[in-house]
């Protein structure tokens, strides 16, 4: 599925693949990795009490 995003993605034109990963999903992020993927930037939040 990977694959196939990526080669329709680059035949439409694109230059870059982007999707996101939660840092509690190492499997994932190994899963990414070993495709190509590579860690670009951290996004951080913060959950405040209501």
């Amino acid at each position: 599925m990977l694959k196939a995003c990526r080669e329709w993605s680059e035949g439409q034109g694109a230059v870059e693949t982007r999707l996101e990963v939660m840092v509690f999903n190492p499997a994932a992020k190994n899963l990414y990795q070993r495709h190509g993927f590579c860690v670009q930037s951290h996004t951080m939040s913060c959950f405040h009490d209501k």
